[in-house]
């Protein structure tokens, strides 16, 4: 996150914070939020690459994201989620939520969270959960 302008009303600090605490909630602490390493593994399985960690891994990214086919598009979209407005979302980077954040705040002229999340970051991104705000 080093090339990220950080902004004063949320350090990279705090908010790395924010997103470990987060994170250690939850029992499948990997999958709560993706990593590039996961998202880049998950882009491998769906260009059919068979050897990428293990079938479980593979199972749940199939069954998860699916390869987008325009051009421009991110690679990886969310597949399933808990309502269809995330189908077809694309997925945010862990590495890249603080800039998501930022730039949404910004672009909703400085709202509070739900302001933010909902006009802004929800209709981009699928993994980016509200608490995190």
């Amino acid at each position: 996150m080093s090339s990220v302008q950080e902004v004063s009303w949320l350090t990279i600090e705090a908010f790395d914070n924010v997103v470990a605490s987060f994170i250690t909630k939850h029992k499948h602490q990997e999958k709560v939020l993706i990593p590039h390493e996961i998202y880049n593994d998950a882009v491998k399985v769906h260009k059919g690459q068979n050897d990428v960690r293990n079938a479980n891994f593979r199972f749940w990214t199939k069954s998860k994201f699916a390869l987008s086919s325009g051009p421009g598009e991110p690679d990886i979209l969310c597949k399933r989620g808990g309502s269809d407005r995330q189908i077809g979302k694309p997925v945010a980077i862990k590495e890249n939520l603080y800039s998501y954040i930022v730039d949404g705040h910004t672009r909703c002229d400085h709202g509070a969270r739900d302001p933010t999340f909902k006009k802004n970051i929800f209709n981009i991104i699928y993994y980016i959960f509200a608490n995190l705000i």
